[in-house]
């Protein structure tokens, strides 16, 4: 998955988007979750981090039954119709939604992914970091098959290479167990996040979203990027 800065100008907008959908393709190397959700101690102090969105947005996308919160200024960029892919043997549907702001800098994208359980999200999110150089070296035998290849394959091969996965993080997300996870690419200058939350729908269904931004936007308004992303909710 290949994490482009994402102001007008300077890279395609969304191209986080686009190349996280390819890296789902590939090999579900962005998808992580965390079993079940324990008690809490006897101190009374939760195991997991409860998330609940810190504001009420006044609109919602949704993609299946899963949905998002957004604010004025932000719209339903796009709406595809759902998806049929195999991936690792498993027959999913795949129903998405983006929304974005006027200028293209900034960009959700929120998906329900049936024929996928938490059980099978959380054992991929652990050996992610160590299937990272297996998933490049494949991908770079991709590139160099044609141009037209190196095109395509090339961005997620360097992706593979170079991405740093954060430890998954289990959550209560809006009374659902959930997982917080995210994945860094450092750069000459600066550091490429990736940023995913999941929620479980059912026991073969969950709920994700995720976007991308550079550290330094990050931190210059870590509230703008963490209540939409906590705003995942199961309808």
């Amino acid at each position: 998955m290949e994490v482009g800065e994402m102001r007008a100008g300077r890279r395609d907008p969304f191209c986080l988007v686009i190349c996280a959908a390819a890296a789902v393709a590939v090999a579900l190397g962005l998808l992580a979750a965390a079993g079940g959700v324990p008690a809490p101690e006897a101190s009374g102090e939760p195991l997991v981090q409860v998330v609940r969105s810190a504001k009420q947005f006044p609109n919602r996308v949704e993609a299946g039954r899963v949905s998002l919160g957004y604010p004025d200024g932000m719209w339903v960029i796009l709406e595809p119709e759902p998806d049929e892919t195999n991936v690792l043997g498993k027959l999913l549907t795949v129903t998405q939604a983006l929304v974005g702001d006027d200028d293209f800098s900034h960009g959700f994208a929120v998906v329900e992914c049936e024929g996928l359980s938490f059980e099978d999200v959380r054992e991929l999110a652990e050996t992610a970091q160590q299937q990272a150089p297996a998933r490049a070296e494949m991908l770079e035998g991709k590139a160099a098959e044609s141009e037209s290849s190196a095109q395509m394959y090339g961005g997620l091969a360097s992706h593979y290479r170079n991405v740093v996965y954060d430890t998954p993080e289990p959550v209560v997300m809006n009374g659902r167990r959930g997982i917080v996870w995210g994945m860094v690419v450092p750069f000459e200058g600066g550091r490429a996040v990736t940023r995913i939350n999941f929620i479980e729908v059912d026991g073969s269904t969950v709920g994700i979203v995720y976007c991308g931004f550079y550290q330094h936007e990050y931190d210059a308004d870590p509230a703008f990027w963490d209540d939409i992303l906590a705003s995942l909710e199961v309808r």
